[in-house]
């Protein structure tokens, strides 16, 4: 069974502020101006099959979408169909984010 792992906004941002290297990407189909981290890329959860070359294998990825239920939902896609290890979904959503991160 595959388990999906989590990250919170606060986890996150640390990573952030130490410069762990981690690739960011926003799922949600409406798109924003909302840029948090380089490598970002925007991929909506319909077309991850047909993106999968895109999503880096050498260091975390951490998946978002607004509210982290779709995150969740393309991490597992990821993990299982693709047996990516390094992926993770951020919990409570970009949402969550940009109010901690605001602040």
């Amino acid at each position: 069974m595959i388990e999906v792992k989590k990250i919170s906004a606060e986890e996150l941002l640390q990573w952030k502020r130490n410069h762990r290297e981690f690739q960011f990407i926003d799922i949600r189909t409406k798109k924003t101006d909302f840029k948090f981290n380089e490598p970002e890329i925007k991929i909506s959860l319909p077309d991850i099959d047909k993106n999968i070359d895109k999503i880096r294998k050498d260091i975390p990825v951490v998946v978002a979408c607004d509210v982290g239920q779709e995150s969740f939902f393309a991490a597992h896609i990821l993990e299982d169909r693709y047996k990516l290890n390094n992926i993770y979904s951020l919990s409570g959503g970009i949402n969550n984010l940009m109010d901690i991160y605001n602040h």
